[in-house]
């Protein structure tokens, strides 16, 4: 039986959890996700084992959670995209995708030369996805995060913890999953526009963002009553 996403093909420019979340939802549509990796280590993720988030008297202290969790049923390659042999292998693997997405910090593709500018004249159909921690503009836009402090600045730490103590951010990773939903279902919604119009287009998501939509009761009862 067919499923949902069955023919597209999806290139992740992605590390830890963000950026590989969202794909991940893509694969388990169906899509073909080939994820590119850094030359040196390979996604950061792959770091993070059993041992060293828990305790490394644990069993399994070596297992790469993080990494098997979020890109299963994917497949895998490494790139140094610096190099210009590295570029021109990205291209070619984009000659075929249906979406690029990444959450390297804004900037970062551009300086590479694979910003949505650069690749949507040669590629038109293509859909460039971000997705960030602050947004693709502002103050904060390069400034390098973790989803303690997208939660943070969002105020979802403002609601938890007990009074008289600093604040505590949420018991799992919220900006990361909230912010990898977001892109995806935006990525959605770009392959469907495209069904339509034939064009691909920009997808910006970050995880502020996301934690900020993820509170719209909060958000105007503040507004309103200005606490």
């Amino acid at each position: 039986m067919a499923v949902a996403l069955d023919g597209v093909r999806v290139i992740e420019l992605g590390q830890e959890i963000q950026g590989p979340y969202a794909t991940l939802f893509l694969a388990d549509m169906g899509a073909d996700v080939i994820k590119v990796e850094n030359r040196e280590g390979g996604d950061l993720a792959r770091q993070m084992t059993v041992g060293r988030i828990a305790g490394e008297e644990l069993p399994h202290g070596d297992f790469q959670q993080y990494f098997f969790l979020l890109n299963r049923g994917k497949r895998s390659l490494t790139l140094d995209l610096k190099q210009e042999q590295g570029k021109e292998i990205l291209l070619r693997l984009l000659d075929s995708a249906d979406v690029l997405l990444t959450n390297f910090r804004p900037g970062v593709l551009e300086r590479l030369g694979f910003s949505y500018d650069d690749l949507c004249e040669q590629f038109p159909r293509l859909i460039h996805a971000t997705a960030s921690s602050w947004g693709p503009k502002g103050p904060w836009a390069t400034r390098p995060s973790r989803d303690m402090l997208a939660q943070a600045a969002a105020g979802i730490m403002t609601k938890t913890g007990m009074e008289d103590q600093p604040p505590l951010p949420a018991g799992f990773v919220a900006g990361d999953y909230s912010g990898a939903v977001f892109a995806a279902m935006g990525i959605l919604a770009a392959l469907y526009a495209r069904e339509q119009t034939g064009s691909g287009q920009k997808v910006d998501t970050s995880m502020y963002g996301a934690l900020l939509a993820l509170q719209p009761w909060e958000l105007i009862q503040a507004s309103i009553t200005g606490r």
